[in-house]
């Protein structure tokens, strides 16, 4: 099914969330027709839309689309104190993991649990996030499928921030299919956005979004984040790191997705042209 992306630097793939008010059947011919190389569907986006996910999986072949799958997210965590909740968590996002089995994808991207508690301590809730991370890459790699975790943004509550942290998880979790997401908008603003990701172990997905000191998840071009120089280090490297575009728009129009891809465009135009 992917045969024709052999070789192919930067797979560019949409956030489903830049159509989130579209059928995800629409969201695959509509990013294709765009020169988008695929999908990353968020697993509640399919939660709304309520299709097929073999039917999904039949279009993505029949148009040559790249599907990945963010896992569900909201209400989850897998490293609360309560083990009820841990449990309902894992359990979610299982369902996530069989979804990208079922549709074809090679990737499912997972949020990592966070602290829930006011003044609880990280250190308090890493077992539980060593815990929960192997379990699901123990069934990742049942199911064929590639984990990649993704780092958070430095807000209160998230504890799994920098590459340090993913450095650290890393080592306890025995599995040869799990990688590291890194999201361009959830690196700290001062620091340096290519330094980050070369401090950053296993990087195996990106995600990729403008943003300013006070603002994260921007259309590209609209924030001030150097992604430029970050896209000509991967240009020249001959990266083959799947690329996926996000934001999030609510109203029935495809021009966020349009703008994005242009901008991406404009950039390797310049950049493949040095």
């Amino acid at each position: 099914m992917l045969d024709f992306l052999e070789g192919k630097i930067m797979t560019l793939l949409a956030s489903s969330t830049l159509l989130f008010d579209y059928q995800l059947s629409e969201v695959i011919k509509l990013t294709r027709e765009m020169g988008y190389d695929g999908v990353e569907i968020w697993h509640f986006h399919l939660e709304r839309t309520h299709e097929n996910p073999d039917q999904l999986a039949k279009l993505a072949e029949q148009t040559h689309s790249v599907l990945s799958i963010h896992a569900l997210s909201w209400d989850l965590n897998y490293c609360s104190r309560l083990p009820d909740i841990r449990e309902a968590s894992i359990q979610a996002l299982k369902k996530s993991i069989a979804l990208t089995r079922d549709i074809g994808a090679r990737t499912v991207v997972v949020h990592p649990g966070r602290v829930t508690i006011p003044n609880d301590t990280p250190e308090a809730n890493w077992p539980f996030l060593i815990e929960g991370t192997q379990r699901l890459a123990n069934y990742a790699e049942e199911l064929g499928v590639t984990l990649s975790l993704e780092i958070m943004e430095h807000i209160p509550k998230e504890f799994f921030i920098n590459p340090h942290d993913a450095q650290y998880l890393l080592q306890f979790i025995k599995s040869s299919t799990i990688n590291i997401t890194m999201d361009t908008s959830h690196v700290p603003f001062e620091q340096d956005l290519l330094e980050y990701f070369k401090a950053t172990p296993r990087v195996g997905h990106i995600h990729l979004s403008d943003c300013t000191s006070t603002k994260l998840h921007l259309p590209l071009g609209e924030g001030t984040r150097d992604l430029y120089r970050f896209l000509e280090h991967l240009n020249n490297t001959k990266s083959v790191i799947p690329i996926a575009i996000e934001g999030l728009e609510f109203d029935h129009t495809p021009q966020l997705a349009i703008k994005n891809k242009h901008q991406f465009d404009r950039w390797m135009s310049l950049i493949r042209k040095t």
